[in-house]
């Protein structure tokens, strides 16, 4: 390799490949290991299927931090999805290799599919039916995605600006909302979210990547090798990374109240570190070990720290039995795993008289995991089979050095399973974008088509 080129995390040296180039890769670098930037867009899509993507997707992941209506993303993955279609018409249905990542989410779309008409038959609520796992339709952005050959690099970087500007726009709302003081209650955690959460969005899993990409950047050196080169503007300055992460932490476990985005940090921020000792790349760097343990350390003290006050106090006790959301939680389990049959009972099913149901329609549920096995039966074991694959291919990543990044934006995006345990989250469009995205960083395949 040429000596005056420095390796980037997403590309090779400067100076190389600099012909046509989708718009980010343009602006903030080139492609993960080997490949050149140039691999980026020799069949890039076009300038407006680019921008249809791009600004489809950025528009998906952020509406909901200003609007619940998800009948929204739908109208815009519709759009985005007829640009898909009238490229189909203009040049075909360009070849791909058919691996496992490239059956998923036509998987996922035939048993959201399946359970519409099963629900259909089963003569649910038809509102309900319709309404029930809608997000699921979204599966087919990969399509879109795959077709138009989007590229990679560009939606890793996409996902770090939505999330960044999720973050932004909660801590601006929270901070506009309300009394800025935070009130301590003597009840209940119930008491305590109506009285100091001023903000709540579905995409607040969005913030995930960041901070797993963050959290990344700041457990290996600077200095790397492979960090991305864009990233070198604010690696020369640690503590730049600190505050960035820092205050994408504070916003996430501090501001939204969330027990599932608190759950999901600390798990990102374990499964990095865990991670990343399989990745010889960087933890055979001198400074690993010290960053480790700075931040390890770091990180106890604040938990420690945190769980001293009566806000501490608060959120463990939101984690009981003892709390009202999560007594209820149980209650519905209960429901749940008295009515479920090999075939499932379709979408927009209820549980019965005298079950649980979070609205008029009776078919919600905060047990996300357990709904889907209610709603589909043993082809729930597709749908959690995907999770699995996806875990599987983002370790993958973590063990080749050259992807360590993209494997931290991805963990992040998974993450999204956590807040889905107890909420119902999982199939919200939000969430199946973060999904079909890590499906597609994932894939070698989709690296190698962007050339």
């Amino acid at each position: 390799m040429n000596p005056g080129a420095r390796q980037t995390g997403f590309g090779i040296g400067r100076g190389q490949g600099n012909r046509a180039r989708g718009p980010l890769v343009s602006y903030f670098g080139a492609l993960p290991g080997g490949w050149s930037q140039s691999a980026a867009s020799s069949r890039s899509p076009g300038t407006v299927a680019y921008w249809a993507v791009f600004l489809g997707i950025l528009f998906s992941l952020v509406w909901n931090s200003f609007s619940s209506y998800n009948e929204v993303i739908y109208v815009v993955i519709l759009v985005v999805g007829m640009v898909a279609v009238f490229d189909v018409a203009a040049n075909g249905i360009r070849s791909a290799d058919r691996g496992i990542a490239e059956w998923i989410p036509l998987g996922m779309f035939l048993i959201w599919a399946y359970g519409f008409f099963l629900g259909l038959f089963q003569g649910n609520p038809t509102e309900a039916v319709f309404r029930n796992f809608a997000g699921m339709s979204c599966y087919l952005i990969y399509y879109v995605m795959r077709q138009l050959r989007f590229p990679p690099i560009d939606l890793v970087k996409l996902l770090l600006l939505s999330g960044g500007l999720n973050i932004l726009v909660a801590f601006v709302t929270h901070y506009s909302v309300g009394s800025r003081d935070v009130v301590l209650v003597d009840d209940s955690m119930e008491e305590f979210l109506f009285e100091n959460r001023r903000f709540y969005a579905q995409n607040f899993v969005s913030y995930l990547p960041v901070i797993g990409f963050l959290a990344g950047v700041l457990l290996v050196s600077p200095q790397a090798q492979m960090l991305p080169g864009w990233l070198h503007r604010f690696a020369k300055s640690p503590l730049v990374l600190v505050a960035m992460l820092g205050f994408s932490v504070y916003v996430a476990m501090i501001l939204t109240l969330s027990k599932g985005i608190m759950l999901s940090v600390l798990v990102l921020a374990a499964l990095i570190f865990a991670l990343s000792f399989i990745n010889k790349s960087y933890t055979d760097h001198r400074n690993f070990a010290p960053r480790f343990f700075f931040l390890s350390i770091t990180g106890l003290l604040l938990v420690s720290a945190m769980f001293s006050t009566r806000y501490g106090e608060l959120i463990s006790k939101s984690f009981s039995f003892d709390g009202s959301g999560n007594a209820l939680r149980y209650e519905q389990a209960e429901f749940l795993l008295d009515n479920m049959r090999w075939l499932g009972w379709g979408l927009g099913a209820a549980v019965g008289s005298g079950g649980y149901a979070r609205d008029a329609l009776g078919y919600g549920f905060e047990l996300s995991f357990l709904n889907v096995i209610h709603k589909f039966g043993v082809l729930s074991l597709v749908v959690f089979f995907t999770y699995i694959h996806a875990f599987a291919g983002i370790v993958r990543h973590f063990a080749r050095g050259r992807e360590y990044f993209v494997g931290c934006v991805a963990l992040g995006g998974l993450l999204f399973l956590i807040p889905a345990i107890g909420n119902p989250t999982l199939f919200s469009p939000v969430s199946v974008i973060l999904h079909c995205s890590v499906i597609y960083l994932i894939s070698d395949r989709n690296w190698s088509a962007a050339r």
